[in-house]
C-alpha cells in the first residue's frame, strides 16, 4: 500500500512540473481544487476510522470472554483467509481471483435456483451442526 502511495506522489508531482504543451500536445492539468478536501469531510472520515477501530476492539473483547463461540470462528476464519492472502504473492492472486470472479458470475447466472436451493441446504445443515456442537460443548 505504501509502495502504491509513492508511486501515485511521484506521478503527480511529475505531472504538476510538465509544462501545459509537449511536442504539441495538449497535456490536461488538474486543478488544484480537485485535491481539497474540506475540514467537515475530514472529519466524517475520521470518525468512520474511529468507528471501525472501536467496533474491531468490542469484537475482540467479546471473543476474549471467550462466551461467542459463532463470533470465535469467523474470527478464526478471517485470520485464515488473511494468512493465505498474505502468503501468496498479489500478481499471484490477481491472476486466480479475477477468472475466478467471471467464472463465478457466470456460474451463478446459469444455475442461479439450483445454486441457491443448495446454499440453502448447506446453511441449515451448519446451523444443525452448530447446535450439536453447542450442546456438546454445554455438557461438558
Amino acid at each position: 500500500m505504501a509502495k502504491l502511495l509513492s508511486i501515485s506522489a511521484l506521478f503527480l508531482f511529475i505531472h504538476g512540473m510538465l509544462p501545459t504543451k509537449i511536442l504539441g500536445y495538449k497535456i490536461e492539468k488538474m486543478p488544484p481544487a480537485y485535491f481539497h478536501l474540506s475540514k467537515d469531510k475530514a472529519q466524517q472520515i475520521t470518525s468512520s476510522i474511529i468507528l471501525s477501530l472501536n467496533s474491531l476492539v468490542d469484537v475482540l473483547r467479546s471473543v476474549c470472554k471467550g462466551r461467542d463461540w459463532p463470533l470465535f470462528f469467523k474470527v478464526e476464519f478471517i485470520l485464515l483467509l488473511l494468512s493465505f492472502l498474505g502468503a501468496m504473492p498479489i500478481q499471484t492472486s490477481y491472476k486466480i481471483g479475477v477468472p475466478a470472479l467471471f467464472v463465478g458470475v457466470y456460474v451463478y447466472e446459469k444455475w442461479e435456483e439450483n445454486i441457491d436451493v443448495a446454499l440453502e441446504r448447506a446453511m441449515s445443515r451448519v446451523v444443525k451442526l452448530k447446535s450439536r456442537f453447542a450442546e456438546k460443548i454445554a455438557w461438558h
